[in-house]
């Protein structure tokens, strides 16, 4: 996971922080490869789902630096497609091409933890997940 700044003026980005979304020791083999990140409405997390380790990489933002700080990192679905923040920021899904299942975390509001909820079947190779707001 890489953090930039960007200079409005030149309308360019600089890499300030490279961050492995992996777990410490750990030495990927064969395919591995993020396939998203998303960032919570309050602009305090960072999520990313791992193919390869099946898990997604939790990070808290440092308003101040925005600078990133690895909370956790969590198991989930086979081979992570695509994951989903609800417009709130209060739930995360990720669904897995693999295994044919979308996970559901409930997300810590004040540590940006996930806490599992449940697995569901959704189908074969399921390929997009995205929670909106109903429209009134």
């Amino acid at each position: 996971m890489t953090a930039y700044r960007f200079n409005s003026s030149t309308g360019t980005l600089s890499a300030f922080q490279t961050i492995s979304t992996l777990p410490e020791g750990y030495t990927p083999t064969g395919y591995h490869e993020c396939s998203s990140i998303r960032i919570s409405p309050s602009g305090r997390f960072v999520y990313a789902p791992n193919r390869g380790h099946e898990s997604i990489a939790c990070f808290s933002t440092d308003k101040a630096t925005g600078l990133l700080t690895r909370i956790e990192i969590v198991p989930t679905e086979a081979h992570p497609r695509e994951l989903s923040l609800d417009p709130e920021g209060n739930f995360l899904f990720v669904v897995g091409e693999k295994s044919g299942r979308m996970a559901s975390y409930r997300v810590i509001e004040d540590t940006g933890k996930l806490q599992p909820i449940e697995s569901y079947s959704v189908g074969k190779r399921p390929m997009w997940v995205l929670i909106t707001k109903p429209v009134r």
